[in-house]
């Protein structure tokens, strides 16, 4: 997939190159900056230092061209470089770390920590068809996000679309996880999806078959996820939904079977002069002794998705595999 992104990377500078000249070309970005003073922020222990002072600048430049029904983005992002160090936080805790930079003079300090790509696409109709094929390094999510969200930095995709009146169908193959570059042991996801649209409102099915090839037992690990979520007004209430339910079997030593279950409502109402937001959520997880079942499985990216504190700075409270940072709610 490496290989297949670099050449796509050279076919969309170069197309984009030709199509400039018969295009609407859009540039954009950012430049932002913060500072942060954090203490005691990772265990809530007062007997152990874990303050951070840290200012960091994130940068985000994009170019977007749309030539008849063909579009194409390239966009760079260096994520939330520390400034006076070569360290990247790449949208993790803010944990002290000691700092990578190996000198004190200015040049030692002036280099910007890697810049990555955000989104590197072409978007073309399929002739003679009503279907259109999206393929490069997107933006992605499905339903509202709680089983799959690659949003902060995109993922590795081809995706096949269609919309019929109100109906949109598509079919996507996402790569999930890259392992070596030159090994058949990547994690890819093969995904069925179906919206419908009617009044304020949609409704939508999801189908996903998440292959894990060649896993730390040397053998294949299959994952199902059948995903059903809504979004739309319900008299003054916004709400959004999601229910994910999982199959297959997690071919380990010994095996377990995949059998999560993972429900997120949210909704937002206005109530002048302030609005209320609530979630409500409940993840499964594995019990206490219990090996041949496996805890509720997502994969979200790397920015919060319903809170700052919990999600993002502090650890999920849960235990074992489903502990740790963008865990969503599995064991909640």
């Amino acid at each position: 997939m490496k290989k297949f992104l670099a050449a796509l990377a050279v076919l969309a500078i170069a197309g984009m190159s030709s199509m400039a000249f018969a295009a609407d070309v859009t540039l954009g970005g950012s430049v932002d900056i913060r500072s942060r003073n954090l203490d005691n922020h990772v265990d809530f222990d007062d007997n152990k230092n874990d303050k951070s002072v840290i200012t960091q600048t994130r940068m985000r430049l994009d170019a977007s061209v749309k030539a008849g029904d063909v579009k194409g983005k390239v966009a760079l992002e260096s994520d939330w470089d520390n400034w006076g160090s070569f360290e990247t936080y790449k949208g993790q805790a803010f944990a002290a770390t000691a700092s990578s930079s190996t000198g004190t003079t200015f040049t030692a300090n002036k280099r910007i920590s890697q810049i990555g790509i955000r989104e590197l696409w072409l978007l073309t109709p399929v002739p003679g068809t009503p279907l259109y094929l999206k393929g490069g390094h997107m933006f992605l999510q499905l339903g509202q996000g709680w089983f799959f969200r690659s949003q902060k930095s995109g993922s590795d995709a081809w995706v096949l679309y269609t919309d019929i009146d109100k109906l949109h169908l598509g079919l996507v193959d996402v790569k999930v996880a890259e392992g070596n570059a030159n090994a058949d042991d990547d994690v890819d996801a093969y995904v069925l999806v179906g919206t419908y649209k009617f009044g304020d409102a949609t409704a939508g099915i999801d189908i996903t078959d998440v292959l894990t090839r060649t896993n730390a037992a040397g053998k294949d690990t299959q994952l199902y996820n059948v995903g059903l979520n809504f979004a739309g007004k319900l008299g003054p209430l916004a709400a959004r939904a999601e229910v994910d339910k999982q199959f297959g079997t997690d071919k380990g030593s010994p095996d377990k079977d995949y059998d999560g279950l993972q429900a997120v409502v949210q909704g937002s109402v206005p109530m002048d002069p302030v609005t209320v937001n609530f979630t409500a959520a409940y993840g499964t997880g594995p019990e206490a002794g219990q090996t041949d079942h496996t805890e509720f499985v997502n994969f979200l990216d790397a920015d919060p998705h319903y809170t700052l504190l919990w999600e993002y700075i502090v650890p999920n409270p849960s235990t074992g595999s489903c502990s740790g940072l963008g865990k969503g709610f599995c064991n909640t």
